[in-house]
């Protein structure tokens, strides 16, 4: 639709298509063409700093986001189900 996004390439498969996801993303999209990225960052600004992805605090952050992707999942699926108990409680 025209919508530009920014994600991280978690994975190249086999065939040559990436998988991706964004940080606030709980999916990974698969199936994604080398010719549908347009661009790839190098560095970004966090608090006022530049932080360049090759450097040892970049990778440390991409490591973070990656590795720690299955427990931001059970993470998520546990508040989702305290929320549901704790509102079901006052509601019901």
């Amino acid at each position: 639709n025209g919508v530009l996004v920014l994600h991280r390439v978690v994975r190249v498969e086999t065939d040559g298509t990436l998988t991706m996801r964004g940080d606030n993303q709980l999916a990974s999209e698969r199936g994604i063409r080398e010719e549908q990225v347009i661009a790839a960052v190098k560095r970004y600004f966090r608090n006022g700093r530049e932080i360049r992805t090759d450097s040892l605090r970049g990778r440390l952050y991409r490591f973070r986001r990656t590795v720690g992707y299955p427990f931001r999942r059970l993470a998520h699926a546990i508040g989702w189900r305290f929320q549901r108990i704790f509102q079901g409680g006052r509601n019901g």
